[in-house]
């Protein structure tokens, strides 16, 4: 039939111009690496994610960090601990979605970072990270993942020649994990 026709050819060529868009495709693949990423790793924090839950609940439950409940890790893992437990309860799936949800942030940054330096392969570069984070070693929360879009965002607003922006930025990271101190370096070259 034609009106059958006309309805499949303007499908064919929404889906053709859909496809064909660089930005769809980056976006189905962002996202179902996040969806993959969480997924695969469904399960109850261990090991020191365990440690971050259980210090991240026990803040909702009016201890103190470093007094009632102690670890040696920096006080960033337990607020974002914290805020999870309040938001989520005990549903890790959605607290590794949040942190999965995270890595894409860091995997968007990098995007922008590397086009402003005019890098080639920028988004499959940045996609490639997002694997890493997600999919390879994903775990329910850990310090790195919550520190590492703070750092890329302070290179990229080195770029844009913003000093006082990225140091705070490093500084947002090392609330999470103290090697984002190593940072500073070559934000000072970007910074030149």
């Amino acid at each position: 039939r034609v009106v059958r026709a006309e309805n499949s050819s303007s499908y064919g060529s929404f889906t053709a111009s859909l496809i064909r868009s660089r930005g769809s495709i980056a976006f189905v693949a962002f996202a179902g690496t996040v969806l993959i990423g969480t997924f695969l790793h469904d399960q109850p924090p261990v090991s020191d994610a365990a440690m971050f839950a259980y210090g991240g609940e026990a803040i909702l439950h009016g201890h103190r960090l470093y007094a009632d409940v102690w670890d040696n890790k920096l006080p960033g893992i337990y607020l974002v601990d914290a805020l999870l437990a309040m938001l989520f309860g005990h549903a890790y799936v959605l607290w590794t979605l949040a942190a999965c949800a995270v890595s894409g942030v860091s995997a968007y940054l990098l995007y922008r970072l590397l086009r402003a330096l005019d890098v080639s392969h920028a988004l499959l570069t940045s996609w490639l990270l997002l694997v890493v984070l997600c999919v390879t070693t994903k775990r329910v929360a850990s310090t790195e993942d919550f520190a590492i879009p703070f750092l890329i965002a302070a290179a990229l607003t080195a770029v844009n020649k913003r000093p006082a922006p990225a140091g705070l930025l490093v500084g947002i990271a090392c609330l999470f994990w103290i090697p984002s101190a190593l940072m500073l370096a070559p934000i000072g070259l970007l910074l030149q």
